[in-house]
């Protein structure tokens, strides 16, 4: 992220800071969680593309394994 978020910066950022965020801008909590549940289903269905990038095996699975983290982050399930 270009700007902190709660307090933070760069991409580790939880799911709390968004909701954090959300409360100061006076967004209601469940329509937050909402958003961050569809974006992060909504993964599953072009994580297979990753296969057709121009970029070696190595760095795809660092990919994948970057992609997992930070869902996880975002469903509240990482630190």
């Amino acid at each position: 992220m270009a700007l902190p978020v709660a307090g933070r910066s760069g991409a580790d950022l939880p799911r709390r800071a968004f909701v954090e965020l959300g409360g100061r801008l006076n967004l209601p909590e469940p329509a937050i969680g909402s958003a961050l549940d569809d974006l992060c289903d909504r993964v599953d269905s072009w994580l297979p593309d990753l296969e057709s990038l121009p970029f070696p095996a190595s760095q795809l699975r660092k990919l994948r394994r970057t992609i997992g983290y930070r869902r996880r982050l975002l469903r509240g399930l990482a630190a």
